[in-house]
């Protein structure tokens, strides 16, 4: 205590120094409207300035929370986007959305975990399971167009067959024609594909639009699956060698849509039916 009142009076001088200087600080504005104005002014501004930084704290940790209601509603536009008749310049009226499908549909968002895209037989994990309603066999697809097929499924989580999967194979269409074709991963790059079983004489332009066909009871007719890069056709082959750009861009892959369709298994037990009847 002796000690802390010996360091008092060392400082007694800046304490006294300090007090008149605050004194004749306060004289002063009280006097001099034009200096008062600017010393509140800068004084309001740099508070001004720590709320704002103080405020910026704020927001960024609770980004996490903002990402989750902006994929709700996401969601939701998606879903009502989808519900609607699509028209556009650059799809014809075949190639349009049915409104019969989009609402057989609905979408579960989700967060990719893990994605892999080096391999032969690449898949992604998703940060939802059995318990949030997603099962084997159904659709994924993200903000551009399809991801990739459900594989295996636990209480929290399920992987998926990415589209950059050499066994995964899409049925779609082209969408200016509606031709009937089969999507294929190349095996080589993220960023294309094949386009299997395009019979010679179809006409094909760079840049044609391939959609979802819907007929495999996994995605909704019209999902975009990618652009027409090139295409071959040699003289003793029955069908074009195509060369496809995805739409999704596997390596900005975050956000993406499980597609819950609660006719499917009506559907696939008729379908069932009908092939045990045929033998096929």
């Amino acid at each position: 205590m002796p000690g802390f009142l010996r360091y008092l009076r060392l400082l007694r001088s800046f304490f006294f120094f300090s007090a008149l200087l605050s004194v004749c600080l306060f004289l002063m504005l009280k006097e001099e409207s034009y200096l008062s104005a600017r010393w509140f002014r800068r004084v309001n501004e740099g508070m001004g300035e720590i709320h704002q930084y103080f405020h910026g704290l704020q927001e960024y940790f609770h980004l996490s929370q903002v990402n989750t209601q902006l994929v709700e509603e996401n969601t939701q536009l998606r879903h009502q986007l989808w519900t609607h008749q699509l028209s556009s310049e650059d799809l014809p009226r075949t190639a349009s959305l049915s409104s019969q499908w989009a609402i057989e549909h609905e979408y579960l968002p989700a967060h990719v975990v893990k994605n892999t895209l080096f391999f032969q037989h690449n898949y992604i994990v998703l940060n939802k399971g059995y318990r949030s309603g997603i099962r084997e066999g159904m659709g994924v697809v993200g903000q551009r167009g399809v991801v990739g097929k459900v594989k295996h499924v636990s209480e929290s989580f399920s992987t998926l067959y990415s589209l950059l999967h050499t066994d995964l194979m899409i049925s779609c269409r082209i969408a200016r024609d509606s031709t009937l074709a089969t999507l294929k991963w190349d095996g080589i790059s993220p960023q294309n594909a094949n386009l299997l079983y395009v019979p010679r004489h179809v006409f094909l332009k760079k840049g044609d639009l391939l959609l979802s066909s819907g007929g495999g009871n996994t995605f909704p007719y019209g999902v975009p699956l990618g652009l027409i890069d090139s295409f071959d056709l040699k003289e003793h082959e029955v069908f074009y060698r195509v060369k496809v750009s995805l739409a999704t861009d596997f390596y900005r892959l975050h956000n993406v849509y499980v597609v819950l369709n609660p006719r499917r298994r009506e559907r696939d037990s008729l379908e069932f039916m009908m092939e045990q009847t045929l033998g096929i």
